[in-house]
């Protein structure tokens, strides 16, 4: 799932993506972050912006352009 929200102090549109956890094989999950942790860092107009990245015990959380 994909949710639209803005950011309360620059109210700058965000896209907040949801993937559930359950729906990530257990020996990909360090996958995943790993790739999140390298796509915060780049800054490429071809590339979507990941803002922040975070986690519940049901869903990863990531905030992007």
């Amino acid at each position: 799932m994909v949710y639209k929200a803005l950011h309360k102090q620059t109210k700058e549109a965000r896209a907040i993506k949801l993937i559930n956890k359950s729906s990530v094989p257990h020996n990909q999950k360090g996958t995943l972050i790993s790739e999140i942790t390298v796509l915060k860092e780049m800054d490429h107009p071809s590339i979507m912006r990941i803002y922040e990245f975070c986690q519940d015990d049901n869903y990863y959380y990531i905030v992007g352009e």
